[in-house]
């Protein structure tokens, strides 16, 4: 199922209506003077065809923003990893503490990556850094990459097949009861618990870079050895931030998409965000979170549940964000839209 995009200049892009609409977000606003942007992308395709491993391949920016509008890169990173189609991660490298990252190769995506990363970067401040984010989001990445495949070739019957026989998400590959759009009585599941995936919506959707503004988002990278382009997933995330007094503000957004035959971008996924923190004490004020694009009928609901994050530390999102919204409580593509806004003060006070 797809719906048309959204005008992407319209001024109420960010702002979502209810009932809920599938409609992107558009690019990324202009940069806002005196401000720091994080921009992070993990492209994952197959060198080796459908059965092969899956290659990411992520880079993240940080850029400060003078008063005069002009950009100054703060800081650069890259990942590079290969899982197998069960998201077993069979080498991952990066542009950082090479010791650390070898110890992830042979880890399956999902909460053990995780608690080995966190093993492997015990420096807090090496946990709030563009390149950190980039691991973490490993395991969402590989949780969503399939949606490259679908998009591109449109086998769901074939795809379902094969993910039922290799137990491919969830347990075993019964997915009922891991989020809020997959809870027991979802109408996107299947008697086996898989997902409906020829249901699933998705939704056309522009580059994001915005080209009035064409340093406002990093180089995508390119994709050597894919003539024409193929099948490909592409999850991508923005944090604008910003203080005004004794508020941090932050605007921001994540999306997960991939490419048709022809090269329009179709997303899955699509959330925008707004958050504000009383800078000292560092707990949140405001937090709103927007559904652009989502693929089952009871996902928008998620969004409702984020107010539970006001009045607590901004600090300890990393562990209260799974503990306030686990399984049908909340979305889990939102839930790392959260649990990355850890960063906001750290990215807020870079030079």
């Amino acid at each position: 199922m797809r719906t048309p995009p959204g005008n992407p200049s319209a001024p109420d892009a960010q702002l979502s209506p209810a009932p809920f609409v599938s409609r992107g977000g558009g690019s990324v606003p202009l940069r806002r003077p005196n401000s720091v942007r994080r921009t992070t992308s993990i492209d994952i395709d197959w060198p080796g065809g459908d059965s092969s491993a899956m290659r990411f391949r992520g880079h993240s920016r940080d850029a400060r923003t003078g008063a005069d509008g002009a950009l100054v890169t703060l800081a650069q990173s890259w990942v590079e990893a290969q899982a197998s189609e069960t998201r077993e991660f069979s080498r991952v490298c990066s542009s950082e503490h090479p010791a650390g990252i070898a110890a992830l190769a042979g880890s399956r995506a999902g909460g053990k990556l995780r608690a080995l990363l966190r093993s492997a970067f015990p420096d807090p401040a090496d946990q709030l850094s563009g390149h950190f984010l980039l691991l973490d989001d490993l395991a969402g990445a590989s949780l969503v990459s399939s949606w490259g495949w679908l998009a591109w070739t449109r086998e769901f019957e074939a795809f379902t097949a094969r993910a039922k026989a290799k137990g491919i998400g969830g347990k075993d590959g019964n997915m009922r009861g891991v989020c809020i759009g997959l809870g027991p009585d979802s109408q996107s599941l299947d008697a086996d618990g898989y997902p409906l995936i020829e249901q699933q919506g998705s939704t056309l959707v522009p580059d994001l870079a915005n080209p009035a503004d064409p340093d406002g988002w990093q180089s995508p990278p390119d994709q050597p050895g894919v003539t024409p382009p193929g099948p490909g997933t592409r999850r991508a995330r923005w944090i604008d931030v910003w203080r005004e007094d004794d508020t941090l503000h932050a605007l921001g957004g994540f999306q997960d998409s991939a490419l048709e035959r022809g090269g329009s971008r179709l997303a899955i996924h699509e959330y925008r965000f707004e958050v504000q923190v009383d800078a000292p004490s560092g707990l949140i004020r405001m937090v709103r979170a927007i559904p652009h694009v989502l693929p089952h009928t009871e996902c928008p609901a998620a969004v409702h549940g984020v107010t539970r994050l006001i009045g607590r530390p901004l600090a300890d999102l990393r562990f209260d964000v799974p503990t306030l919204f686990a399984r049908e409580a909340g979305c889990t593509h939102l839930n790392d839209v959260l649990r990355a806004l850890v960063c906001l003060p750290a990215l807020a006070d870079s030079r």
